[in-house]
């Protein structure tokens, strides 16, 4: 996640440098705010927070019923 600071290997391909990601050092967020939402028959979790914009699609386990 933006913010998030990690421990990283540097890739470097056709002039070209890429990051990926090994382990988590401090996460930006602490604690995480939403709410679920289903639509179209479809759940996902809205964040609540001013960074965070897009919905989170997500499939409840098998088993789980819940009326939203």
């Amino acid at each position: 996640m933006h913010g998030d600071r990690i421990v990283a290997v540097i890739h470097s391909e056709k002039e070209r440098e890429s990051a990926e990601p090994e382990s988590l050092v401090e996460p930006f967020l602490t604690r995480f705010v939403g709410k679920v939402q289903k639509k179209d028959d479809r759940l996902a979790i809205v964040p609540d927070h001013p960074l965070l914009k897009d919905a989170i699609p997500c499939r409840a386990a098998r088993g789980v019923e819940h009326d939203f």
